[in-house]
């Protein structure tokens, strides 16, 4: 129920912002505005959406490189194992 209030309340004050540009400043400046919004709302998009695709591509980094230094690792420690097995030092 809050929020139907809180989305009315900001139509009200809208359309009000509205009104107010039109009688002070014409139509046009209305569909300036309107223009405006749009823009910065797909700029804030595409920089949302590349900052999405950045944090990706390092969580993808971050795990290729972990892994391949856990394999790495891994296979050093059991060649070490083997190495020394055979030399009877273990």
């Amino acid at each position: 129920m809050e929020t139907f209030v809180q989305l009315q309340r900001a139509k009200d004050e809208e359309e009000n912002l509205r009104q107010i540009v039109i009688a002070t400043r014409g139509y046009s400046a209305w569909g300036e505005l309107i223009e405006i919004r749009a823009t910065m709302r797909r700029e804030r998009k595409a920089r949302e959406e590349e900052e999405a695709r950045l944090s990706a591509e390092r969580k993808e980094a971050f795990l290729i490189w972990g892994g391949s230094g856990l394999l790495l690792t891994l296979i050093l420690g059991v060649s070490i194992v083997i190495i020394l097995g055979s030399q009877g030092k273990i």
